[in-house]
């Protein structure tokens, strides 16, 4: 009999334990407080923010090399519109095209300047195909800017936001009860938008830049001394004003040059002027 006595004091005690205030109060002190919840889930996203990127980011062996590639270079060829006409050509059959193009002449030579896009993978294909057209290759730079980390840095972080913009979601849907806490989440929601749209437009400009590689061709056609009449001739009103400039320039000159000469020039002057006394002299010795 005591032995029963001693089984139903330890069910009861045991019992009561378990619904006592330390069991009871942790549920209830989170139920009914939206901005709890939030504040609770935003805590848990910074934990998983450092997981993220302590954990899961993915080991240099298996990480595919995002390069951004540039190069410019300068050569000389034989007829500047027949190489210039080659080099599209060349660049439509790599998969490219000229973005820009900047023509001039001069006295000496007939230049153009290209800014060419062409596939990263047939970065190499088309700079060996191009510089076929080069008789004289004045210089070559190529450079390349490791955007890999960068690219994985914003990739793990653009998950970590959307998960978090997600959880507001949920909570603005299920959990938000008074306009303050609805309010709240609709603006740490739009924050969260705004940054997410900023790291997918910085991913776009770099997927860009990694896909197509920017290459800048400057070529140049000498000339003996004189432009061809067909290509580079002067308009009327260049000549004339030309004209003015090499009159005014004369002018000036000629100024000069009697300025320089003024010595003489006082001696003439004195003798003209002196003339008549100068022969009433002669005549007296006579």
């Amino acid at each position: 009999m005591k032995n029963l006595y001693l089984i139903f004091f330890l069910v009861c005690f045991l019992a009561c334990k378990s619904d006592g205030p330390m069991g009871s109060n942790n549920s209830i002190a989170t139920m009914g407080h939206p901005e709890m919840d939030m504040a609770i889930e935003e805590s848990e996203f910074q934990g998983e923010d450092q997981n993220l990127k302590q954990g899961q980011s993915p080991s240099p062996e298996s990480v595919e090399r995002k390069l951004i590639k540039h190069a410019e270079l300068r050569f000389q060829v034989n007829a500047l519109e027949e190489s210039t006409k080659r080099i599209q050509e060349i660049a439509q059959t790599y998969a490219g095209f000229v973005s820009n193009m900047n023509q001039s002449n001069s006295n000496y030579s007939f230049d153009n300047r290209m800014q060419v896009k062409i596939p990263s993978d047939k970065f190499d294909s088309f700079l060996t195909a191009i510089e076929s057209e080069s008789i004289y290759t004045d210089y070559k730079n190529i450079n390349s800017n490791d955007v890999t980390e960068e690219f994985t840095d914003i990739n793990i972080r653009l998950k970590t936001k959307k998960d978090v913009r997600d959880r507001y979601i949920d909570i603005l849907r299920t959990k938000a009860k008074t306009v303050k806490d609805i309010l709240d989440a609709e603006d740490k929601i739009r924050r969260i938008q705004e940054e997410i749209e900023s790291m997918e437009g910085r991913l776009k400009y770099l997927n860009d830049r990694v896909a197509y590689s920017n290459i800048v061709i400057n070529i140049y056609q000498r000339v003996e001394g004189k432009v061809r009449k067909d290509i580079y001739s002067k308009s009327f009103f260049t000549k004339l004003k030309e004209s003015f400039v090499s009159g005014g320039e004369l002018f000036v000159n000629l100024v000069l040059f009697l300025i320089n000469l003024w010595p003489l020039l006082l001696i003439l002057i004195s003798l003209l002027f002196f003339r008549d006394k100068i022969a009433r002299l002669f005549r007296r010795k006579k």
